[in-house]
């Protein structure tokens, strides 16, 4: 392993970058490019696109590394959010034994998935290092073009169900008032100690 000078690092021969570790949320995430990955919440809409300055780490296709201190300068990392979402329930629970103390609470982690566009290295720009598109075929029908016939076939034009709705609560009260006066109340009978027949 070299070691790396403090006030640099290891200089980067052209070519694509393969990943890069990034700080975000107070954590540490290793990324490549086209790569899915869920980041502590950061306040942005989906389909918008963040880009990410903190890179500590950035390891290129000639075996090349430049390791930062504590960031490698002018290094980024381009990335579109692709859903803002909350993770799955954990149940916190505090107890005590002996006094009959005992608190549950719940909690959801707030997170934002991020797919990642382009590492960029320290003076590279995004004009430069443009994403490469894949070329639509012409069997290929645009994205637009199959949602409009979506819209236009007979089952989008049919009409959907009617929701099922609840009974007003006038009319269950008088419904239910109706039922209790035809039908007769049972009532206890209280019965009387009497002494057995033929007997006294």
């Amino acid at each position: 392993m070299q070691r790396v000078p403090p006030e640099g690092g290891i200089s980067l021969s052209r070519g694509g970058a393969i990943y890069a570790i990034l700080r975000t949320g107070g954590r540490q995430f290793r990324v490549e490019e086209g790569r899915t990955v869920r980041v502590p919440r950061i306040e942005a809409e989906e389909g918008a696109r963040v880009e990410l300055p903190d890179v500590l780490l950035l390891a290129r296709d000639g075996g090349d590394v430049t390791v930062g201190s504590p960031t490698v300068e002018g290094a980024r990392v381009i990335a579109e959010v692709t859903a803002q979402g909350r993770d799955r329930k954990i149940r916190v629970f505090k107890y005590k034994s002996k006094v009959r103390y005992r608190r549950t609470r719940g909690h959801r982690q707030r997170f934002t998935e991020l797919r990642i566009e382009r590492i960029l290295a320290p003076g590279e720009t995004l004009e430069e290092a443009a994403p490469k598109r894949q070329r639509r075929t012409a069997a290929e029908p645009a994205p637009e073009a199959a949602v409009a016939e979506v819209a236009e076939s007979p089952a989008a034009e049919a009409p959907s169900p009617k929701p099922r709705t609840r009974r007003p609560r006038a009319a269950a009260t008088e419904s239910t008032e109706g039922a209790a006066t035809e039908r007769p109340k049972r009532t206890r009978t209280k019965q009387t100690e009497e002494s057995p027949e033929g007997g006294e």
